[in-house]
């Protein structure tokens, strides 16, 4: 039995629908709600809450089957190998002041043709998934079990990336990194740069860079001659598999 998305176990007399696909390698982590031996007659009532789901996430990709109340069943599997970005969200909303929930989602992506286009909307869209919590505490693992498989998601896509960027690194020189709206960073060995293509690009020369920190999610760039740190903004979706790249290209973090 495979670990859940949080990494605990899967409670008893639940079952998956269907087999993880052989696209997405193997099973990292699982779940599902739907109760073994459960009908179509059951997956009716309970799709008339949040329906029938079962989810998994591999080594090489994931996979989503979900049923509603009406028509057939929904499967969606995504290779990573057919994955230029993963754009993650998550956004806290509040009412009169107070909390009141939290939007996530996760956007696969194809990178566009064109090099300078730098619309989020010229990405290519191959499936996107959205969610919504009530989390007042901003728990690191919330407890909504489609938030849980987004993490996970995540950290598998990060794992599947890292070592083929460190390649790249190794091969080219320089690796691009593509973030919200288009914004890029470009990590080289001698430089390190941000902004637009066609637009404006800040850049600083990797002997004038004294420090980087990540703060929220964030690279702060710290000169060497002092100054106020500026602010690189780097998507949580490539996070993970920038903090090597950054190393691995010498900087000190």
């Amino acid at each position: 039995m495979f670990p859940r998305h949080d990494g605990s176990t899967l409670a008893a007399g639940l079952a998956f629908p269907i087999a993880p696909s052989p696209a997405i390698g193997d099973v990292l982590s699982a779940d599902t709600n739907v109760p073994a031996g459960d009908g179509a007659f059951g997956r009716f009532f309970r799709g008339m809450g949040s329906g029938s789901v079962a989810t998994y996430v591999g080594r090489e990709g994931i996979q989503r089957w979900t049923q509603g109340s009406f028509g057939a069943p929904t499967e969606v599997v995504v290779r990573f190998t057919d994955v230029d970005r993963l754009s993650v969200g998550r956004t806290r909303i509040s009412r009169a002041g107070s909390y009141a929930i939290t939007k996530a989602s996760i956007a696969f992506l194809r990178a566009p043709a064109k090099e300078d286009a730098y619309s989020e909307g010229d990405d290519e869209p191959i499936a996107r998934f959205e969610a919504e919590h009530y989390d007042p505490k901003a728990e690191a693992v919330p407890r909504d079990a489609t938030v849980q498989f987004f993490q996970a998601t995540e950290r598998a896509w990060n794992a599947w990336m890292t070592p083929r960027l460190l390649a790249e690194l190794a091969r080219t020189g320089v690796v691009v990194f593509r973030s919200l709206r288009g914004y890029i960073v470009r990590v080289a060995k001698h430089e390190l740069a941000a902004g637009y293509p066609g637009g404006v690009m800040r850049s600083l020369a990797r002997r004038d860079v004294h420090r980087l920190d990540i703060h929220n999610g964030r690279v702060l760039v710290t000169p060497a001659l002092g100054g106020s740190p500026e602010v690189a903004g780097i998507e949580l979706g490539n996070f993970g598999a920038l903090i090597p790249v950054l190393e691995a290209a010498g900087y000190p973090l």
